[in-house]
């Protein structure tokens, strides 16, 4: 008896002693797992997606397939008597090139924004300029810096011509909100467009499209800044807030993501090392800043 009453005060406080100690967490993957992935064709010839003659583009729009710029249309004199009289406040810039991804923390840069999907259908990082994703977009050329921009892509993928956001699998809720206290993310991926300063909608987007997995979408998201060629994303929450984002790099996913509350997502996902910050910058046409 006495012997019994001893193993079982011992197994007692060994049990105790497990359950004081804590938890290891795994980190949870930003993707699904199990699911069959479908390819997401990639773009054709620029020239053979051009539109036909009776849509008008423009410039940027045009800058995005390859083709040339619009030449000055002819007007009357009263027509132009009529445009001098009220001028633009705010004339728009067509820019067009190439995205460089640098490591926010330590400067070290990282690659380019690719023209191929991975295989979840999302943006992540290439090492080379020659495989590049080349963009093009119009933005306000007097504004410090232009927000709510759509960003066109000429060789991405061939049926969601915009670099947007999606909402990502693993977010809380169902409609993707970002901020202060969340671990919502959204991925970059190819998406078509949706209105500017709209809360996410339901849209085709190349991450459903390889997952089968319906997910929100944004493509007006792009703030650009001329003086410094820097590229960054805010989020319109279904309130109808705006919010800031942090951009992160998941290198095992080769995935960027967008996320609104970085320690959150990085606590539920991984950590600093797994998911470092980035900054992007436009790398023009003809030249560097």
């Amino acid at each position: 008896m006495l012997y019994a009453k001893t193993l079982f005060a011992a197994l007692l406080a060994a049990a105790v002693l497990v359950q004081a100690e804590p938890t290891q967490t795994t980190p949870v993957s930003i993707n699904p797992h199990g699911i069959a992935l479908k390819p997401v064709p990639q773009k054709r010839d620029a020239v053979a997606d051009a539109p036909s003659p009776s849509v008008e583009l423009t410039n940027a729009q045009r800058l995005a397939r390859g083709l040339p710029l619009r030449k000055p249309s002819r007007q009357s004199k009263k027509s132009r008597q009529a445009r001098q009289a009220a001028p633009s406040a705010c004339p728009s810039t067509a820019y067009s090139g190439i995205v460089q991804v640098t490591d926010a923390d330590t400067g070290a840069g990282l690659g380019y924004l690719p023209s191929t999907l991975n295989l979840f259908a999302e943006y992540g990082v290439t090492p080379s300029a020659e495989g590049a994703l080349r963009v093009a977009f119009s933005a306000a050329s007097c504004a410090g810096a232009a927000s709510q921009l759509d960003i066109l892509t000429t060789n991405g993928a061939a049926d969601f011509p915009y670099l947007g956001l999606i909402s990502g699998f693993a977010n809380a809720g169902t409609q993707g909100d970002l901020g202060a206290g969340s671990y919502n993310y959204a991925y970059f991926g190819s998406v078509t467009q949706t209105p500017a300063g709209s809360p996410p909608v339901t849209a085709p987007n190349s991450y459903s499209v390889a997952t089968g997995v319906p997910e929100v979408v944004e493509s007006a998201v792009w703030t650009y800044d001329a003086a410094s060629g820097s590229i960054s994303a805010q989020w319109v929450n279904t309130d109808g807030s705006v919010v800031a984002t942090d951009l992160l790099y998941s290198a095992s996913d080769n995935t960027i993501v967008a996320a609104g509350d970085v320690a959150s997502f990085r606590s539920r996902f991984g950590s600093a090392g797994t998911f470092p910050r980035l900054t992007l910058r436009l790398v023009p046409d003809g030249g560097a800043y």
